[in-house]
């Protein structure tokens, strides 16, 4: 085992000493000059060569019609939501500015917005104005804020998707026509 793997390969006959020896020599690091790093030279890129498809071009094409007409919806999504947001946001300024709510109203007053039907507590003044059409009720969010029909107006300029109640004439006066229990009285003792 004392042998070297270069010394068996004498020993059998592979392998000439004088290139062996050559072989195993390290090498002296003192001798050389250090070499200078030489310019990098520029290469041209290797062109694959392949074999164009008109079907594939016309699919890649295709393609990027497609992610460009993508991004532009994006873009023009995005540009829509930011005029939304500040058409909405000044309708919410303008509402806070010339609102006539009450915080002493003590009367609900019920009005349907859309499917739900909204409760907002008024003074008995400001609930005959609502049913006499002098006063509106603008719904912005969750909050519900009491305007002029001017002010109305304006603030459906502002933001044309607002919400605004106006109270009917028939509103005011529960019907006598067609009530099927007009009939029967109601008793006085009678808890709701």
């Amino acid at each position: 085992m004392a042998n070297s793997l270069r010394d068996q390969l004498i020993k059998a006959g592979l392998a000439v000493q004088a290139p062996a020896k050559a072989a195993g020599r390290p090498e002296k690091s003192g001798s050389k000059k250090p070499s200078r790093p030489r310019p990098a030279t520029k290469t041209k890129p290797v062109r694959r060569v392949a074999a164009r498809d008109p079907a594939l071009e016309q699919e890649r094409r295709e393609l990027r019609a497609m992610e460009q007409a993508r991004i532009r919806e994006e873009k023009q999504a995005q540009a829509t939501a930011r005029a939304t947001q500040q058409r909405r946001e000044a309708a919410r300024v303008f509402l806070l500015d010339h609102r006539h709510n009450d915080r002493a109203g003590d009367i609900p007053f019920h009005f349907q917005a859309g499917e739900r039907i909204r409760r907002l507590f008024v003074t008995a003044t400001q609930r005959q104005a609502l049913l006499a059409g002098e006063l509106r009720v603008a719904v912005l969010g969750k909050r519900d804020f009491l305007i002029t029909p001017q002010q109305a107006e304006e603030a459906l300029v502002l933001d044309p998707g607002l919400f605004v109640f106006t109270a009917s004439p028939a509103d005011a006066e529960p019907s006598g026509e067609g009530d099927p229990y007009q009939d029967y009285p109601v008793p006085d003792d009678l808890m709701w």
